[in-house]
């Protein structure tokens, strides 16, 4: 049987999404391998047409990688993991007295360099991920944004102080006004005066405003923007640079009553709201800039009250770096995006050959900020590159400036091109380049100490440049390396992942559309297949996806051409079905045909495109593609940005999993472990992950959503709230919830810190946190570090939790929590205290998956859910699981084991795994389900049911929509509709769902059918009480079904009928089941006789009478 769901456009829009994002198939016949680490002989690009793959050799599975986890079983618990989060950089060095300080983002310290000896003197241990600084005005501290440990540490760095270069304080969600909980992403730090700060929370939208005596959060800024994370004071002006400013590109959908064939070419309603039309058929697609949309690129704010004074718009598109000289004029490190300039693929059959290799200007932008009354609107731009068709000449591009700083005298500035490796030295009058010199790898922050010296952090290889400003030239002095814990395969592979070598022009990256693994959030027309059905007559534009967690998500892209281990169809191939075009089970084979395509493609100039040192198109070699394809599969999601501390899901988020994949359609396409799936009918695209939503605001294969009139009608605000857009995709409030605490490998305590301050006590909430970052560290899910510090003889440890107890790594010197909680606040002590990852997670080892019974990446009508037998045995699928793997329910670490059904760990028979718990649970229902490998990572989020003990009465009606259909058609309902022979639609107003039956069918009533998805328990009583008419005298079937694929009856042997005349009448219909179905039903048949049919007041109770 076929559905379609909700008929009200919103819900029309949930079900667009999910098809237009579709497509799925999978393999048992063989578990996927662990990366490969030797490169092959050769590898070649896949097709999208089905032709044989191209012979790469043979690629080595890495069981050395295999055999190291395993032995890993045996580990020291005390010593900590490393992963690699791709965090971006805001200030990153930091010149201050006779030191340069350096956010050193993979090893988590903050090193101290002597500015004279150019040497490492000292580490400070702070969070996860530092990666930007700022110094109080009168130079007593420095603070740190930890961009994974969600906070801000305070240095002292007063010359006098017994506590120098210690971490006095933690800021963090502890510090949060009441009401408040969310202290995510800290990026850029800015001080108004020694008694005040701010502090950008990147991913919420906000700016901290913080008390800089007593620590604490005094309110947070809402910025109508995305991405907030490089900021300056002026005066009394907060300049705030929100980094995905956007350009005004759109989709060219309008109102039926806009279309003028330029701007707008298509009815945004008919082909969004009214038809599912994922692959834009027969209307004219194009990429147009919208002036209705926003373009804030610099916002102000007053540091006086806080209010927001003014926007300065039309600056750029991913805004990086900025710097404001001692006048007060700011300048801004940009790129600026070129997405509409081949955007007429329907109206002028654009292509890629029209980006002309150029899809993004690399700008410096010039704003004079210093006036009493604001930033001045007239704004200058300085080219860094000439305009297409004229390109750089090799080697002398300046892709992706990064950072900036004004020199003393304000008639130049030094700028860094992360892209290109290179520090410039640009004339502010004329923007004449006066300078260039290469650096280390990905340079991202620069630091002027006098005026005769330039300090240059390099983000790839973790290294400071130095470089003297003599005479006006540039020269590099020395080179200073940073200890880096990064495994050198995937700093190399992220370096040419950061490079714009890889491109024809150099004047753009992989990092430059897929900025810090994440998406530019823009439209591009580039080399997508033309679908070959009727009414494909362009290439369509498509959204950049994001590289996080593209390990086990293949193939790649929307249109499922790239990297594909499963074969079927895809948007070339629609109603064919076309062979793999990389091995199944062998990761990096795929991702190493995504490398080829892209570098064959994007990534050179069309017309121009020679093969190069790997005798295949495009730049790098035959190792570099390999680095880069490794590095592609590491890229790993961050934290998300609410999960407990504890691990559980809040009864919110696991009610929005269970929302998601049983009660809604929505986990039919995007299937576990990662939320994706492959091979969909009738269109042939990829469902992409759900993971990561609350930081993708523009979604869609094509954007259909994001266009300017349809946010209108939707009454959704002009920054793109990512939660009132993923609404509108599906996203019930509580589906919201699973996506924002939804595991990406991790326990919910990683980065959390805790501050002991010398003669002070820690809070109660504080306590609280430390008893629970010491029962995760007991149970293995991270492994805490501390420095230690005492203050009157100034001996520093370092110390490691192993046993219960903190012992120093070199003294043996042990403290319980207690005592160092006791001399704490005798004065006797200072400590930080940070979770890091457990022994064995590595950017080298992929986060596990788990899953209901099916083959990965296959879309199905239901799931298949777990349920534990009697002998407290599941059966389920599993993906790098290995020997020793440790279960965990409702974030409690529980007894049991882990094994094949057939085969050994971590190579199953079919991926098929048992999970055997010692103990039955002591209750029915339910249940949150996770595996963790030995001191590794953990799986995705999922779930089991059982009824060893009977599950409770479920009160009140069991359906998870309201009764009253006061939400119905919303995301937060979830009844479907079946429409063979009519329609169905919800009329919220009146509070009914009303069908129209347009062709009877007597044998076949369900062709006109309302359900709803619900758990039905056996040998319990279900009551049906609803309320029903017609414009005509007719029957009506009411009946509860064990769902999609089975549609047998529970609970009798024949449908229920009702009699409906015009009148509303009420019904009730009860059953008693003799099994428990997960995926059941309680349906209504409508299409027997012909008419018009309206329902209300639906109920399922769990007893034999109506509420």
């Amino acid at each position: 049987m076929k559905t379609t769901s909700r008929a009200l456009f919103l819900s029309v829009l949930f079900s667009a999404f999910l098809t237009a994002c579709g497509g799925g198939g999978g393999s048992t016949s063989a578990p996927p391998a662990p990366v490969v680490t030797s490169p092959p002989p050769s590898s070649g690009g896949g097709s999208s047409g089905g032709e044989e793959p191209v012979e790469r050799g043979p690629l080595e599975t890495d069981l050395e990688l295999n055999h190291r986890l395993i032995a890993a079983a045996s580990a020291d618990t005390s010593q900590p993991g490393f992963q690699l989060f791709m965090s971006p950089h805001v200030n990153p060095i930091l010149a201050l007295g006779s030191y340069v300080y350096v956010t050193n983002t993979p090893n988590g310290t903050v090193d101290v360099l002597d500015a004279d000896t150019r040497v490492v003197v000292q580490q400070i241990d702070v969070g996860l991920e530092p990666m930007s600084l700022a110094a109080k005005p009168d130079s007593s501290e420095l603070w740190v944004s930890n961009h994974v440990s969600d906070s801000v540490n305070v240095i002292d760095t007063a010359p006098d102080s017994p506590l120098l270069h210690t971490v006095v304080s933690v800021i963090d969600h502890l510090d949060l006004p009441a009401g408040e909980t969310v202290f995510d992403e800290p990026a850029g730090i800015a001080f108004a005066s020694n008694e005040k700060a701010y502090v950008a929370l990147s991913q919420t939208n906000h700016v901290a405003v913080i008390d800089a005596t007593t620590y604490e959060v005094t309110k947070l800024l809402h910025v109508p923007a995305q991405d907030p994370r490089a900021i300056a004071v002026v005066g009394d002006k907060l300049l705030v640079l929100p980094f995905e400013s956007n350009n005004q590109t759109q989709l060219s959908g309008c109102t039926a009553d806009g279309i003028d064939g330029d701007v707008c070419t298509f009815d945004a309603i008919e082909h969004v709201f009214n038809n599912n039309n994922v692959l834009s058929l027969n209307y004219t697609a194009d990429i147009v800039r919208n002036t209705d949309l926003p373009d804030r690129d610099l916002i102000v704010y007053s540091t006086e009250n806080e209010q927001r004074l003014q926007s300065v718009n039309h600056l750029g598109t991913l805004l990086y770096g900025l710097s404001v000289d001692a006048s007060g004029v700011a300048y801004i490190a940009q790129t600026d995006a070129r997405n509409a300039a081949n955007g007429r693929a329907g109206s002028q059959q654009h292509g890629l050959a029209e980006l002309e290799n150029r899809p993004f200007f690399n700008q410096i932008t010039r704003v004079d900020c210093s006036g009493p009354d604001g930033c001045l609107p007239q704004t200058r731009r300085y080219e860094l590159e000439p305009r297409p068709p004229t390109h750089p000449a090799a080697g002398r591009a300046l892709a992706t400036p990064y950072d900036l700083v004004v020199l003393p005298e304000g008639d130049a500035l030094l700028g860094i091109a992360a892209a290109s490796d290179t520090v410039f030295r640009m004339d502010t009058a004329s923007g004449d380049i006066q300078g260039r010199l290469a650096v280390g790898a990905t340079p991202r922050g620069i630091a002027l100490r006098g005026s005769d010296e330039a300090w240059i952090y390099n983000a790839s290889d973790s290294s400071v440049s130095v470089v003297s400003l003599s005479n006006g030239s540039l020269d590099l002095q020395a080179t200073i390396a940073l200890e880096d814990p990064t495994p050198s395969e995937i700093a190399a592979g992220r370096h040419l992942f950061e490079s714009a070598k890889a491109s024809s022009t150099g004047t753009f990256s992989c990092a430059s559309c897929h900025i810090d693994g994440n998406t530019d959030q823009l439209l591009w027309v580039l080399d997508t297949p033309i679908c070959d059905v009727p009414g494909c007559t362009q290439i369509q534009p498509r959204l950049t996806m994001p590289m996080r967690g593209l390990r086990d998500t293949a193939p790649y892209h929307w249109d499922g051409v790239m990297g594909d281990p499963h074969g079927g169809n895809n948007t070339a191939n629609i109603n064919g079905s076309v062979e793999p075009d990389c091995e199944s089970g062998v990761a990096l084979d795929c991702s190493l045909v995504l490398v080829d395509r892209t570098l064959g493609s994007t990534m050179c100039g069309v017309g121009e495109c020679e093969d190069g040192p790997s005798g295949r198109a495009g730049k790098l070699t035959d190792e570099e593609r390999l680095s880069l394809a490794l590095f592609n599969l590491s890229v790993a999601f961050p934290p998300p940005p609410e999960r407990p501390e504890t691990n559980r899901l809040t009864p919110s988020a696991f009610q929005g999993m269970l929302q998601f994949h049983i009660e809604k359609d929505c986990g039919n396409c995007h299937r576990m472990p990662f939320l994706v799936s492959t091979n969909t009918p009738g269109t042939g695209m990829d469902a992409p992950t759900w993971r990561g939503a609350y930081d993708r605001w523009m979604i869609l294969p094509q954007g259909r959503l994001n266009i300017s009139d349809l946010l209108r009608i939707l009454s959704i605000p002009d920054h793109f709230p990512e939660q009132d857009i993923w609404r509108v995709a599906g996203s019930s409030e509580q589906i919201w919830r699973m996506v924002l605490e939804g595991s990406t490998g991790h326990t919910g305590s990683l980065g959390s810190q805790i501050g002991m301050t010398p003669g002070t006590a820690l809070s109660a909430s504080e306590l609280e946190k430390l008893a629970t970052l010491l029962s995760a560290a007991d149970a293995g899910t991270v492994a805490l570090r501390a420095s230690l510090l005492k203050p009157e003889t100034g001996e520093l440890q370092q110390l490691r939790y192993e046993n219960g107890l903190f012992r120093g790594i070199e003294s043996g010197e042990t403290f319980s929590d207690q005592q160092l909680v006791e001399l704490t606040e005798m004065g006797e002590l200072q400590a930080l205290i940070t979770a890091h990852p457990p022994a064995n997670v590595s950017a080298l080892h992929p986060q596990p998956g788990i899953w209901p019974e099916s083959p990965i990446a296959r879309q199905a009508a239901t799931l298949n859910v777990a349920e534990l037998d009697d002998a407290n045995r599941l059966e389920m699928r599993g993906r790098h699981i290995y020997p020793g793997a440790r279960i965990f329910v409702e974030g409690e670490l529980v007894d049991g084991s882990v094994n094949c059904i057939s085969g050994e760990l971590p190579n199953c028979v079919g991926e098929q795994i048992e999970v055997v718990l010692s103990e039955p649970p002591d209750r029915g229902g339910f249940f949150q389900l996770q595996l963790q490998n030995p001191l590794g990572k953990f799986t995705n989020d999922s779930f089991y049911f059982s009824e060893q003990v009977e599950p409770s009465l479920r009160e009140g009606s069991i359906l998870a929509s309201r009764g009253d259909l006061v939400d119905c058609g919303l995301p937060s309902s979830s009844w479907e509709f079946t429409e063979f022979n009519g329609s169905a639609r919800c009329e919220r107003s009146n509070r009914t769902i009303i069908a129209d039956i347009n062709t009877a069918s007597q044998q076949e009533p369900w062709r006109v059918q309302v359900f709803h998805r619900v758990p039905i328990y056996k040998d319990r009583t279900y009551t049906a009480c609803f309320s029903a008419r017609s414009s005509l005298d007719k029957r009506i079937y009411t009946y509860l079904d064990r769902g999609a694929d089975v549609y047998q009856l529970l609970g009798a042997t024949q449908k229920v009928a009702s009699n409906v005349t015009s009148d509303w009448q009420t019904f009730s219909q009860t059953w008693t089941v003799d099994r428990t179905d997960i995926t059941s039903r309680l349906a209504f048949d409508l299409a027997e006789t012909p008419g018009t049919v309206e329902l209300a007041d639906i109920t399922l109770v769990e007893g034999d009478s109506c509420l």
